[in-house]
């Protein structure tokens, strides 16, 4: 049966994971590896030695790399937050044929919704649809074969500063893989579910160690707002460092010891052994450790919260699906839950059960995003954003990507 490989790497800011699998002639993807090594040469959002961070790249696609021919395996980046903007925009143009619209007509519009409102140094990563007119007629999907005087669509664009996007396709080729495509993972995150959780008006929290990035979906289930956040677990790992007095690698191990305990320990004068390799003395009361790691997550929750109240009364949200490695930490649904008033639920993604893990889910869904580009010996058609991007790319980027 033939099959095409593919690789997903999501940078992060603490580490870079990768997932290695492939797809067959039916469209069916299959995960067969995974990697995580530490992002060295990176840090809040900024390459600060791009030799160390090629470096990286390299030892986290070498996990995988044993049964690919990396030559020819398409490669998709993930990236989160680091300049990430979205923002709604309209294009509209005369319609040139009374015989219905095409995918040339979808194509025009686009172009003209990315021209009126794209600056130069920014990268387009996704033009989202949201709804289309014709002639005033809405239609919530591509009004293909519809007669008319005029369409106008309504689009999300998602973009990212070219520098920074440059500087990360560099450090990767520089390690010898070629990029194929860039995703944010704030798009990618929703691929990795089910397709009925994303079937009514929902938000998707992806909340990992140095962004939480957000992605909002209206009954239909489509985007209609990305933002993302530069604020996540790496403030309740320093606050661990701090009160405890252990390093980071320390600190996050404790954290995750800790998410496993159950906090009804609270109260009953427990105390944890916490040392590690060089101490001894960290022997740590449960109430100290609950103190620190809840108040924090608390003020993490309230400030996400604040950031979608006006989102969550205007789009009737009905429920708040959260993932990301902070996920693990039951207090974050449990705070959401008591804030909003809503349904709050960790994510079920598709992923095998050895390869399940929250800190996974973006990473599985750039590659479930790239998987139906990519099937084998089947001519799927070009997309309508698909045939968009490849155009823009052209007027937008160098060819290098």
């Amino acid at each position: 049966m033939a099959k095409q490989d593919l690789l997903a790497i999501d940078v992060g800011t603490n580490v870079i994971k990768v997932l290695s699998g492939f797809i067959d002639q039916h469209g069916i993807l299959s995960v067969t590896g995974n990697g995580i090594v530490p992002t060295d040469g990176f840090s809040k959002g900024t390459i600060v030695n791009q030799d160390l961070l090629t470096k990286a790249f390299s030892l986290a696609v070498d996990c995988v790399a044993s049964n690919h021919d990396l030559k020819t395996s398409p490669i998709y980046l993930g990236i989160s937050g680091m300049g990430l903007n979205a923002h709604h925009a309209v294009g509209h143009i005369p319609l040139k044929s009374l015989d219905g619209i095409t995918q040339s007509d979808l194509d025009r519009v686009y172009r003209a919704a990315v021209l009126t409102t794209v600056p130069e140094e920014m990268e387009i990563l996704h033009v989202l649809p949201k709804c289309f007119r014709v002639d005033g007629q809405v239609f919530n999907t591509p009004p293909f074969g519809q007669s008319g005087k005029q369409i106008e669509a309504d689009v999300l664009i998602v973009t990212l500063p070219k520098k920074v996007i440059h500087e990360f396709i560099g450090s990767v080729e520089a390690a010898g893989f070629r990029i194929t495509g860039v995703v944010a993972n704030a798009v990618a995150v929703g691929h990795s579910f089910k397709p009925d959780l994303v079937a009514s008006s929902c938000v998707i929290l992806d909340i990992g160690a140095g962004n939480t990035d957000i992605a909002v979906y209206d009954d239909g289930g489509r985007i209609v707002q990305i933002d993302s956040l530069p604020f996540g677990g790496d403030y309740i790992t320093s606050d661990i460092m701090q009160g405890v007095g252990i390093d980071y690698q320390h600190a996050e191990a404790v954290k995750r010891y800790f998410a496993k305990l159950d906090k009804r320990l609270y109260g009953q004068e427990v105390v944890l052994d916490c040392n590690d390799d060089g101490t001894t003395d960290k022997n740590i009361p449960y109430d100290f450790l609950y103190q620190i790691i809840e108040s924090r997550v608390e003020e993490i929750v309230t400030l996400i919260y604040e950031s979608l109240t006006t989102t969550l009364s205007e789009r009737n949200v009905e429920k708040i699906y959260i993932t990301g490695g902070c996920s693990l930490l039951n207090s974050f649904s449990d705070y959401f839950e008591k804030i909003s008033g809503l349904q709050v639920a960790k994510t079920s993604d598709q992923l095998p059960s050895e390869y399940s893990n929250p800190m996974n889910t973006a990473c599985y869904g750039v590659m479930r995003y790239a998987a139906p580009k990519h099937i084998p010996l089947v001519d799927s058609g070009t997309s309508t954003w698909e045939s968009f991007l490849t155009k823009v790319k052209r007027i937008f980027k160098p060819s290098t990507v």
